[in-house]
């Protein structure tokens, strides 16, 4: 939704000013990756430890309407700038600004093992409407503002998985984002190296309910060992609703078997239709064997769930 913006009302939400500008400019995306521009794109030109994106601009075309923007000016460019302090700060401001002014609606899906996956299905039980989702894993301070910056105009479901590795990672990513659904996968030891504890892992996951004080919906593990701290957590940042998942009885979206076939698995779960007010029960074809698939499909589920979709054609989609 970059093509929204003004050079004017760019350079203001960049906290930064242009150089080389000659005329009016239009452009469609943002790009990290010089390789990857297109006629009016913008580039942003970000240092890393080993590489910096600054060396790149030179080989941007004035012709084909590229832009960039820069922590310092290129002068061996004569294609426009919009230098700012910190390029990576200038691409978080741009994913804020756009994820507020979307209509989409915003999931956000965090855990310590099944974030990819979960995506992943979410993104192919949601595929006949317009969605917009984060690449692989690209799901860090760089990664997921890039996905939010790029969201295409009428996207109906903005997709996200967020990744840390210590605390206050998550909270920061959230305020980027203001997610209207917050999913929690999985709480393991995936990050221990980095916390003292699964309780404090936990607490670092619950830091998705913070982006902001709009009343929202959680979709949380059920019989996760700290399911009651994130139902605590996510009630305390006003969040509305919470839907569960698992084998526990309270589930929402609750397993009642497996059976594990030769190549695929047959996945057994009920629910309350919100139609008819009575349980309802339905059989998912998994075409893959393992209990963390049948976790992700639930969760992706219960999801849907919270969407207030047709569980039956969500079932259908995934299966496919």
């Amino acid at each position: 939704m970059i093509s929204q913006y003004s050079l004017e009302e760019l350079a203001k939400i960049c906290s930064g000013h242009w150089v080389n500008i000659q005329g009016n400019h239009y452009f469609k995306d943002v790009q990290l990756d010089h390789r990857k521009m297109k006629k009016n794109s913008i580039y942003i030109a970000i240092k890393g430890t080993n590489h910096d994106g600054h060396k790149f601009v030179s080989k941007l075309l004035k012709k084909f309407n590229h832009a960039a923007i820069v922590e310092k000016e290129i002068h061996s460019s004569n294609i426009p700038q919009l230098i700012v302090k910190n390029s990576i700060r200038a691409l978080q401001k741009i994913a804020k600004t756009n994820s507020l002014s979307t209509k989409a609606m915003k999931i956000a899906i965090t855990g310590s093992v099944g974030k990819t996956s979960t995506k992943e299905m979410l993104v192919k039980i949601l595929s006949k409407n317009k969605t917009h989702s984060n690449f692989g894993n690209l799901n860090n301070h760089i990664g997921l503002p890039l996905t939010l910056a790029q969201t295409p105009e009428n996207t109906k479901f903005l997709i996200a998985e967020m990744g840390m590795n210590k605390a206050n990672e998550i909270k920061y990513l959230s305020k980027i984002m203001n997610p209207n659904i917050c999913v929690i996968t999985k709480i393991a030891n995936s990050h221990i190296g980095n916390f003292k504890s699964l309780e404090d892992i936990a607490k670092a996951k619950s830091e998705i309910f913070l982006g902001n004080k709009d009343k929202k919906t959680a979709v949380l593990p059920r019989d996760d060992k700290y399911y009651y701290l994130l139902k605590k957590t996510a009630k305390l940042n006003n969040f509305s609703k919470i839907v569960s998942f698992g084998k526990h009885s309270e589930s929402n979206i609750k397993l009642i078997k497996i059976e594990y076939l030769n190549n695929h698995m047959k996945v057994y779960f009920s629910f309350i239709n919100k139609v008819s007010k009575k349980p309802t029960t339905m059989m998912l074809k998994l075409k893959m064997v393992g209990s963390h698939w049948v976790n992700n499909a639930l969760c992706a589920i219960a999801t849907c769930y919270a969407l207030n979709l047709n569980l039956k054609f969500c079932v259908k989609e995934l299966e496919s």
